[in-house]
């Protein structure tokens, strides 16, 4: 069950942070 729950959570994190660095790196294209 904790082991499910880290994956997920580990999943969301590197989810969000790769969305991060993406905008990151378009907004410092674009400017």
């Amino acid at each position: 069950m904790l082991f499910i729950v880290g994956l997920f959570f580990s999943l969301v994190i590197h989810r969000y942070t790769s969305n991060y660095y993406l905008q990151l790196y378009w907004l410092s294209m674009n400017s």
